[in-house]
């Protein structure tokens, strides 16, 4: 069950089913079946596993993007001539790309856990976000 919900787990993460049936050593149409099979268990015991470890993926998924939004370890900001840009205070501008990627990557993830466990169709929810960058004491022409 557990080599199941791995080919199951790389295939929503985009791998194609050739490719998975070439790692685990059989045919695209096994993966296909295995998967189609995962995707409507009619099994109760089989459809509780799925949600189960899907919710324990979206959780570990979380837990790294909530690490990513609280870490100082931000990349800087190069400007011209790569020189990393300062603010007026001579701090480092960070950028925030891996935070807003990280964000893209978790709403993906609870998307894609949602249609699987069937709790999207009752409801949909959408999500914009705008970030506004201020950068005082920087010559814009250095960027």
């Amino acid at each position: 069950m557990r080599r199941n919900l791995d080919i199951l787990n790389r295939y929503l993460n985009g791998e194609s089913e050739r490719e998975i049936g070439e790692s685990y050593g059989i045919s695209q149409q096994h993966v296909s079946r295995i998967i189609r099979q995962l995707q409507n268990p009619t099994d109760p015991d089989v459809a509780a596993t799925i949600r189960s470890g899907m919710q324990a993926d979206l959780m570990d998924l979380m837990e790294r993007f909530v690490s990513i939004a609280l870490s100082d370890d931000l990349p800087p900001v190069y400007g011209k001539d790569d020189v990393i840009l300062r603010d007026e205070k001579g701090e480092i501008v960070r950028d925030i790309r891996p935070l807003v990627a990280a964000a893209k990557v978790a709403l993906a993830a609870s998307t894609r856990l949602g249609a699987h466990l069937g709790t999207d169709a009752a409801q949909k929810i959408e999500a914009t976000t705008t970030t506004k960058v201020i950068i005082e004491g920087v010559d814009l022409g250095e960027l």
